[in-house]
């Protein structure tokens, strides 16, 4: 069974069944960015996020990243590693060099390349977790109850 096919289907086709709507999630809803360039991946997870009752922010580019989170500090950042402009370990340096005291930022990286030099060079430029692409519901969902406690420092989120 294709979880992501089903939820294309059910979203932007109406062909298949709806998706089983997931448990409640032991976190409150959270303000999240999602920099991802590739629009259809970044539809998927704000679908799947949104659904999960998170307040979703795009960013196509890691410049948008950047401007985002300096405009408002989300309490998740979701980073795709390669993205045009700023890439996303490029976006992370920077957010870390410049981040405001308080609670660091959780920083998830986005990435189809799972090897562990891949996953080091993540944590080097100051990322805390990557999730493999495509990322299964149930996965977004533990990483989302591991990290996902609002912080006072950075968003007062809203359901949407």
């Amino acid at each position: 069974r294709n979880v992501i096919r089903d939820h294309l289907e059910y979203w932007f086709n109406g062909t298949a069944t709806a998706p089983a709507a997931p448990p409640l999630l032991a976190c409150s809803p959270l303000d999240i960015v999602v920099a991802e360039d590739h629009a259809m991946s970044a539809r998927v997870m704000e679908l799947q996020l949104e659904k999960m009752g998170h307040r979703v922010r795009i960013a196509g580019d890691g410049l948008e990243a950047l401007r985002l989170l300096q405009a408002q500090p989300p309490d998740l950042l979701f980073l795709d590693m390669r993205m045009p402009l700023l890439d996303g370990p490029g976006v992370a340096r920077r957010w870390r060099a410049q981040e405001p005291p308080g609670r660091p930022l959780p920083i998830i990286a986005l990435t189809a390349n799972v090897t562990l030099e891949h996953r080091a060079l993540c944590i080097e430029a100051g990322m805390d977790d990557f999730l493999a692409k495509p990322i299964a519901p149930d996965t977004l969902r533990a990483l989302l109850e591991r990290f996902g406690s609002p912080s006072k420092n950075h968003s007062t989120a809203q359901p949407p």
